[in-house]
């Protein structure tokens, strides 16, 4: 209903955040955890404020903690109790890695919400939408108010790591194909489907794709900068949260690989990279493949 659901003073961060946490393509919800309760979720850790139709008050500390360690944190407090057994409390080791697997599930989407892989028809090649990779040269020039908000993203660190670190990137949202192939695939006259993928390489990891002149403001570019000295810094916010945090590498073991989490994995982890697999279909991140038990999981969408 419109008294649940009230996205009037929501940005852009805001809205993929709560979009992964009540489920999305790339990461499934946990049991209990809905859209209503989402955006309460979100609205919280952004705002610091009380959302409507939630009973009670608790603190965020969102002063202190990442916004999204916050927002990591009460969706594993929110969720069903068949749910909350699996994963808190918090300081558990012995459920850290059920909570690692869906952390790298839930930044790994945000991550393809934010940063896709897309198609520049003036350069002629694939580029990182709103790309802020270390390497970055300015190809995809994202707005002030996106820059604004990925800086408040990137005070948690490893999802700082995995939005600037190129060869981590391209191991959710998928390694660029060759400029003839991308336009092909572009103007409709390849199908993607019958097309190997392609594995991130030095060549395609170790620099952005060529610049395009005037492509930013000079407010915007001075913006770009501010986020660039906020990446090379050490976070005291990144290093001081409660709970589980990720090192770069937890978000650079590509492949599968056979996980054991305390009884609540039924079959075989397949993540590449934080979460996504790319498809033999040659689409990147076209769906997970989730590890979870379904008794943490809700039910997916149709």
């Amino acid at each position: 209903s419109s008294h649940g659901i009230d996205l009037l003073d929501f940005s852009d961060a805001m809205l993929a955040t709560m979009f992964v946490t009540a489920g999305c393509d790339y990461c499934d919800s946990l049991k209990g955890i809905g859209v209503v309760t989402a955006r309460n979720i979100v609205k919280r850790a952004f705002h610091g404020t009380e959302a409507d139709d939630c009973e009670g008050g608790y603190s965020t500390a969102s002063d202190i903690l990442p916004v999204l360690r916050v927002v990591l944190n009460r969706i594993f407090q929110s969720c069903h109790k068949n749910a909350r057994e699996q994963v808190l409390p918090i300081d558990d080791p012995d459920k850290e890695e059920v909570r690692a697997a869906y952390e790298r599930s839930f930044l790994g989407a945000i991550a393809m919400f934010r940063h896709p892989l897309v198609y520049d028809p003036i350069l002629g090649v694939h580029v990182v939408a709103n790309d802020v990779c270390e390497d970055c040269d300015v190809v995809t020039p994202a707005s002030r108010s996106f820059l604004t908000d990925e800086r408040i993203l990137m005070e948690y660190q490893p999802y700082r790591d995995l939005v600037t670190k190129r060869e981590l990137l391209y191991e959710v949202v998928g390694a660029p194909f060759d400029p003839e192939t991308a336009k092909g695939i572009a103007e409709g006259l390849i199908d993607p489907r019958q097309l190997q993928v392609p594995e991130p390489t030095q060549s395609n990891t170790s620099k952005a794709a060529p610049h395009r002149e005037n492509a930013a403001t000079q407010e915007d570019e001075c913006l770009r900068d501010e986020v660039g000295e906020h990446v090379s810094r050490d976070l005291t916010q990144g290093g001081s949260s409660n709970g589980m945090q990720l090192s770069s590498q937890d978000f650079s073991r590509a492949g599968t690989q056979q996980s054991n989490f305390s009884g609540a994995v039924t079959q075989q982890s397949n993540f590449s990279g934080v979460g996504t697999q790319q498809s033999k279909s040659g689409s990147a991140a076209s769906g997970m493949i989730s590890s979870l038990s379904p008794d943490l999981l809700a039910s997916p969408s149709p």
